[in-house]
């Protein structure tokens, strides 16, 4: 796609730069300038009563032989990461109408294939080559490309983790096509169409966006968004298995993995049932021992906000947001956190939320079952005396 500006049309009216919400465009010589970070959203084309704005669309090159929804099945540690499933059980309820639900994983290990077909894949593809290496993306991706090109779904959807995210955006440009990131709701228009949902300008509004005329459609989806679709495994259950040989001359590793290295005394809090969790009101690194005194005295696990990881103060596999985790755990503490849009992401699901924040206007306030209007340096003792004492 590209868009061109029309001299001969333009006035320099300026309604156009009072649509565009990126301020890509200027006025020069009365004569509107399209600047590099337009993202062609077509909301200048609308508004402009000359047509002096034009984008060129590509032809739409979908196809009727696309069919099925894919489900990237990304492993961790030798295993399949919990989210698949999660994906998986989704895509049954509501991608009917794209077809059959179907799991992508590398390798045939067998107890792996009766663990996705119990979950609810219908068809699974095994990708096998002598020299992959899934942990480097650009390996990954194009044997991921190439099962595509072969098989041709109408949808591909891989959980939104850091190899994930990776992999699968790599793919969409090689395929390309349109991907959605971190979306946090998924389903299928009149059309048949993949209906993606996602936060967009910083969480003040829903963006739900169609793949109209590239296939496959593609989405990444954060891990526990989707848990309730979560399906009892069922032993009993059989999949298709079709087995795909990945050629050797299209696998370009470049990433050797030559050790995992896990954090010490790390904690998955994916699986945390409490979370005390430090904001920019924690101030400075050294009170983060308080948090950890909590954490400890509550049986629980401790998260922090992307401003502690910026400042140093906390690791980012503890970050919990937009760009960090998303939990679910039946307590979440919050501590010294105001409650932005992009942290309220990857938490407002908790069971029960309590806040700690000595400003009463602060929006994590609104979202909390319980609240504490204070100096957290003054309740949080205060909660560790009374835990204790009741121990």
């Amino acid at each position: 796609m590209s868009i061109n500006v029309i001299g001969d049309k333009c006035t320099g009216c300026r309604k156009c730069l009072r649509v565009c919400l990126f301020e890509a465009i200027t006025i020069s010589e009365k004569i509107a300038q399209i600047g590099d970070n337009c993202t062609l959203c077509g909301e200048c084309e609308k508004i402009c009563p000359f047509n002096a704005i034009i984008i060129e669309r590509r032809k739409n090159t979908v196809k009727n032989d696309y069919k099925n929804i894919w489900i990237y099945a990304e492993k961790e540690n030798g295993r399949i990461h919990p989210s698949v499933f999660e994906l998986i059980g989704a895509a049954r309820s509501f991608g009917t109408k794209l077809g059959k639900t179907a799991a992508l994983v590398f390798g045939h290990d067998q107890k792996q294939l009766a663990e996705l077909a119990g979950a609810g894949a219908q068809i699974i593809y095994c990708l096998t080559a002598g020299n992959i290496n899934s942990a480097d993306a650009l390996s990954a991706g194009n044997a991921l490309c190439h099962a595509v090109n072969l098989h041709k779904p109408a949808a591909l959807i891989a959980s939104a983790t850091l190899k994930g995210r990776e992999m699968i955006a790599y793919a969409a440009v090689k395929l390309e096509t349109g991907l959605t990131a971190d979306c946090t709701e998924l389903g299928t228009d009149e059309n048949g169409l993949l209906l993606q949902k996602r936060p967009a300008f910083g969480g003040n509004i829903f963006a739900s966006i169609l793949c109209r005329s590239k296939r496959p459609q593609m989405a990444t989806v954060r891990p526990h968004v989707f848990k309730k679709f979560l399906r009892i495994p069922d032993p009993a259950a059989s999949a298709e298995i079709i087995a795909i040989k990945i050629p050797d001359e299209i696998l370009k590793n470049r990433i050797q993995l030559k050790k995992r290295i896990t954090e010490q005394n790390g904690e998955n809090l994916h699986d945390a049932k409490i979370i005390i969790a430090a904001g920019r009101g924690i101030k400075n690194k050294n009170h983060m021992k308080l948090i950890t005194a909590l954490a400890e005295a509550l049986g629980g696990s401790v998260g922090v906000t992307r401003s502690v990881v910026e400042e140093g103060w906390f690791p980012y596999s503890h970050q919990i947001g937009q760009t960090g985790l998303t939990v679910q755990p039946k307590l979440y503490i919050a501590c010294g956190i105001s409650g932005a849009v992009q942290h309220l992401a990857g938490m407002h699901n908790s069971e029960t939320i309590i806040a700690i924040n000595k400003d009463p206007e602060a929006p994590i306030l609104r979202y909390a079952d319980y609240a504490f209007t204070g100096d957290l340096f003054e309740i949080i003792p205060e909660i560790i005396k009374n835990s204790t004492e009741q121990v």
